[in-house]
């Protein structure tokens, strides 16, 4: 009889405690992935604001006219060539090194365009990563989707949001955030 109830506590004892690290893994991961998709946000809205002030320094016109091209260095009398309210947008990197911004209008959000990739830096191995919405090349797909959407627009100023959702299983997870991004001049 003692042996068996000894059994019964260590049964008991060894499920809690598993039980535990379970959670606490859970919990490391979770953090991990809101983590990972706060600097992909973060990111976003540097480069929209990376692009303003391209346009402003390379502008051969009124800044007040160019600042919200979208491919820094285009021609900004075309009206699709700026952001524009309602539109979903992707930022891809040139192969100038310069941002740019890809428009989406006509894609869901839910779109594998929006999918972000992971491409490894630097010597092969090292573990050192840069992500990115452009998916040519030998880049490895992520479970992180994002876009950025321009809410409003007007002379002065543009409301963004930027959303980035991944799945955890068949769980959708997401991160918004809104800013408000000025012409400084």
């Amino acid at each position: 009889m003692e042996a068996l109830v000894s059994l019964t506590i260590l049964i008991i004892t060894t499920t809690v405690a598993s039980s535990t690290v379970i959670s606490a893994m859970q919990s490391v991961a979770l953090s991990r992935d809101y983590l990972v998709a706060q600097n992909l946000a973060d990111e976003a809205i540097e480069i929209v604001k990376n692009i303003r002030n391209t346009n402003s320094m390379i502008s051969s016109i009124s800044v007040n006219e160019c600042w919200t091209v979208i491919d820094p260095g285009t021609d900004c009398s075309i009206a699709n060539n700026k952001l524009t309210a309602g539109n979903h947008y992707i930022p891809i990197l040139k192969d100038d090194s310069r941002w740019k911004l890809e428009d989406k209008l006509a894609q869901s959000p839910i779109n594998s365009n929006f999918q972000i990739y992971k491409k490894e830096i630097g010597t092969p191995g090292s573990g050192i990563f840069s992500y990115t919405n452009d998916g040519t090349g030998s880049l490895t797909p992520t479970n992180y989707y994002r876009y950025i959407k321009v809410l409003e627009e007007n002379t002065d100023s543009v409301l963004i949001e930027v959303k980035v959702w991944w799945y955890t299983g068949a769980k959708v997870n997401e991160l918004k955030g809104l800013t408000l991004i000025t012409n400084h001049e």
